[in-house]
C-alpha cells in the first residue's frame, strides 16, 4: 500500500451561530434574578453573633420573669397563711401574674384593719 502525501488544508469555519433565542422571557429573568439575590444574603460574623446575643437575652429574661413570678407565688400564699388575702383574691393575683407577669390591683382586696384591744392600746401609751 503507498501512502500519497495530501496536503494538509485548515478547515475553515462556517458561519458561525449565535445562541439559540430563550423561550423564557426577560421578564421572568429578571424576577428569578431578584429572588437569587435576595437568597444569597450571607450574614456576617457581627450578624451572627447579634443574633446570638439577642436569643441569649430573651432566654435570660424569661427565665428571670419565671423566677419572679415564682417568688411572687410564695408571697401571695405567705399572705394568704397570715391573712391578708382571702383565697379567692389569691387566686386572682396569681391568674393575674401568670397571664400578664405582673400583679394587677384587684378591684375588690378585702382591707385588713389590726384592731387592737384597749389592754394593748393602754400598755403602748405606758411604754412611750
Amino acid at each position: 500500500m503507498v501512502f500519497q502525501n495530501f496536503p494538509i488544508v485548515p478547515e475553515t469555519p462556517g458561519p458561525q451561530r449565535g445562541p439559540k433565542p430563550s423561550s423564557v422571557s426577560c421578564d421572568t429573568i429578571k424576577n428569578a434574578r431578584k429572588a437569587v439575590s435576595k437568597l444569597l444574603q450571607k450574614h456576617s460574623l457581627a450578624d451572627t453573633l447579634m443574633e446570638i446575643q439577642r436569643e441569649n437575652l430573651a432566654a435570660q429574661k424569661a427565665q428571670n420573669q419565671s423566677h419572679i413570678n415564682l417568688e411572687l407565688h410564695k408571697q401571695i400564699i405567705d399572705e394568704v397563711k397570715m391573712g391578708l388575702w382571702t383565697i379567692e383574691q389569691a387566686q386572682e393575683k396569681i391568674e393575674a401574674i401568670e397571664n400578664d407577669g405582673s400583679p394587677r390591683p384587684a378591684k375588690h382586696q378585702k382591707k385588713v384593719v389590726q384592731e387592737f384591744s384597749p389592754e394593748e392600746i393602754s400598755s403602748g401609751s405606758e411604754d412611750q
